[in-house]
């Protein structure tokens, strides 16, 4: 003789959200006043596409993920968020719970290990980026300050082999 049974099962799902970032910090040489240092800064980087914000900070994008320049063009700090549904199901409410705090866990786990990889890829390219604009940024300061001593007479970059860069200014006092 057969019985028949009947199962109900709870299923529950949770949001699971995570968010890592690294930050630069950023030390301009004081070749002009720091305020003009940074100005220069912020003239390059929005060159090179990046946004003037309300606050005074700046964003651009690397990769898909937004860098921020702070306000006193100090630090630059790149932000990954990540997220996703976590669910699970059980016999009765607690064995549901239980099962989602675990699902839970390994969502929060994927996520962390996901937002790592992204920000180690995005490294190397904001430092690339950054490098950039704050050689154009030293050129430019140096020309500043030439023509404030006298007549800048030449003006030469260069770039050796081994990728070295030389700006030579011959200024007449």
């Amino acid at each position: 003789m057969s019985r028949a049974y009947r199962v109900t099962w709870v299923t529950v799902a949770s949001h699971v959200t995570t968010t890592d970032s690294i930050t630069m910090n950023l030390s301009l040489l004081g070749i002009l006043p720091p305020d003009d240092m940074a100005a220069l800064l912020r003239d390059e980087l929005q060159r090179q596409g990046w946004e003037q914000q309300k606050d005074g900070s700046m964003k651009g994008t690397l990769q898909g993920e937004t860098a921020t320049l702070d306000r006193d063009a100090t630090k630059v700090t790149v932000t990954v968020e990540g997220a996703e549904s976590a669910t699970a199901r059980g016999v009765n409410k607690d064995l549901a719970d239980a099962a989602l705090d675990a699902a839970r866990a390994r969502t929060r786990e994927k996520l962390q290990a996901d937002a790592a990889k992204k920000l180690t890829a995005v490294e190397p390219d904001l430092r690339g980026k950054l490098g950039e604009a704050i050689q154009k940024v030293y050129v430019e300061a140096l020309r500043k300050k030439a023509a404030s001593l006298g007549t800048i007479e030449s003006l030469r970059e260069t770039t050796a082999a081994d990728g070295e860069y030389e700006v030579t200014i011959k200024v007449k006092t």
